[in-house]
């Protein structure tokens, strides 16, 4: 919202776009993040379906408030979570950090729902089928390296806000 507000001023028009905008991707997210954990691409559709009709989010979507785009972060960090495979890979944990930092700006509260599923995933995703894994030391290595990575790039993300404002 603020993006755009300094490029076309503030208005309700303005304000509206870009909720619109970020209920978009919100629903976005949600069916990449539904392609990962489901097996169909119908129940991914089914699922972005079932978001965009929810009546809280619905509704809100037509007002620019903190809670859609907290939700859409946050539901972009858990696909990025998702594609991290435990936090294994260093590019989707970075993207991970970026869009919980993301999140902290828009609502503080998200850090809430982001922490059990990224704890959970740091100690308990497996490999799928097939996946050679690397010996315990240098997994555990790696994990915690890309964890260190994702939790330096939400600060790096969300401190200038928050220092400046305060919250």
């Amino acid at each position: 919202g603020a993006l755009l507000m300094g490029r076309f001023g503030y208005s309700p028009a303005v304000m509206t776009f870009a909720n619109s905008l970020v209920f978009a991707a919100l629903l976005a997210a949600v069916y990449l993040l539904a392609r990962q954990l489901l097996p169909d691409r119908g129940l991914a559709l089914a699922a972005m379906a079932l978001a965009g009709l929810t009546p809280g989010l619905y509704v809100s979507s037509r007002y620019f408030m903190t809670d859609v785009p907290a939700a859409s972060m946050a539901a972009w960090a858990a696909a990025a979570l998702a594609r991290s495979r435990g936090f294994r890979d260093w590019r989707w944990s970075l993207a991970f950090g970026v869009f919980t930092g993301l999140a902290l700006c828009s609502r503080t509260v998200v850090v809430v729902y982001l922490f059990v599923p990224a704890c959970a995933a740091a100690l308990w995703w497996r490999g799928e089928g097939g996946e050679a894994e690397p010996s315990a030391p240098r997994l555990i290595l790696r994990k915690a390296l890309c964890l260190a990575l994702a939790g330096l790039v939400c600060l790096a993300v969300a401190a200038p806000w928050h220092l400046r404002h305060r919250d």
